[in-house]
């Protein structure tokens, strides 16, 4: 007798399933990607390749080409730092040449240009950050359509608003609960593409940027929030400054302040930028 049961459909797996087990290797890529990035900050350069490389290698696994190219961008970085100059850039303008248009990487590369005296690469870099920028493509495409915050006016609250965006949930927490404890609202992001999406919809009125975020550093969220007009004050906190970064974060009008934060001047350096508001 023919077995019948061999040509049975096959038992679909239920979908919930599957994305229970995405989500689980979704959390652990981010968790690897967070401590990666923490390394990066502290100058921990190797173990923070090491990281990132693992937590790239889930997103492309999960097919999730954003959040692995946001990895890879800060891995090129680390091994940069430590000495791996070639395999950095070729990293960088691999990236670029897959339509990735982030001010980070382009403003890595252009200083990196600038030191070899190469004028035409630079030019080049600068060209790509424009053509993006008039078309509305790559990344001034993420958030269009969103209706631009309004000013921030002190004068209608009875408290300034403030958004807190950081990749280590300790600093947010305890930066929060300090500014909290002085009277102000506090708003919360765990990353730049969190941070921009707070500040296009409740327009805060004064902005805390880490750098090494994922998704979107916090030179990418401070050069589209001046790209689109925002001109919130803004305070870029990391403790491991970059110097090209810091540098372009002052040119965009922000203030720095290095980690571990000092709360009291923290908190000076505040009521200062919100009194500038109110004039």
């Amino acid at each position: 007798m023919q077995d019948d049961s061999q040509n049975d459909p096959p038992r679909s797996v239920p979908h919930d399933i599957f994305a229970h087990k995405a989500d689980s290797f979704r959390r652990r890529a981010e968790d690897i990607e967070r401590r990666g990035l923490q390394h990066l900050e502290r100058g921990l350069l190797m173990s923070a390749v090491e990281a990132l490389r693992e937590a790239i290698e889930i997103y492309e696994g999960l097919r999730d080409t954003s959040r692995a190219e946001s990895a890879e961008q800060y891995m090129a970085l680390a091994m940069y730092e430590q000495g791996e100059v070639e395999e950095a850039v070729q990293i960088w303008e691999d990236l670029i040449a897959r339509g990735w248009d982030r001010p980070t990487t382009l403003n890595f590369l252009v200083r990196h240009y600038e030191e070899l005296g190469d004028a035409q690469a630079v030019e080049r870099i600068f060209q790509q950050l424009e053509r993006s920028k008039r078309d509305g493509s790559g990344f001034f495409s993420d958030f269009e359509g969103v209706e631009r915050p309004a000013s921030a006016s002190l004068e209608r609250r009875d408290s300034a608003t403030l958004l807190v965006a950081d990749n280590d949930p300790a600093v947010r927490n305890v930066l929060g609960k300090i500014l909290e404890y002085s009277g102000y609202n506090v708003i919360t992001a765990e990353d730049g593409e969190a941070a921009l999406a707070a500040i296009f919809q409740g327009a805060p009125d004064l902005v805390f940027l880490d750098i090494y975020m994922p998704r979107l550093s916090g030179l990418d969220v401070l050069y589209r929030m001046r790209a689109e007009g925002i001109n919130t004050p803004v305070i870029v906190i990391s403790g491991r400054p970059h110097a090209t970064m810091v540098q372009d974060s002052k040119v965009l009008g922000a203030r720095f302040a290095a980690k571990p934060l000092n709360f009291e001047k923290i908190t000076e350096m505040v009521t200062d930028l919100l009194s500038e508001l109110r004039r």
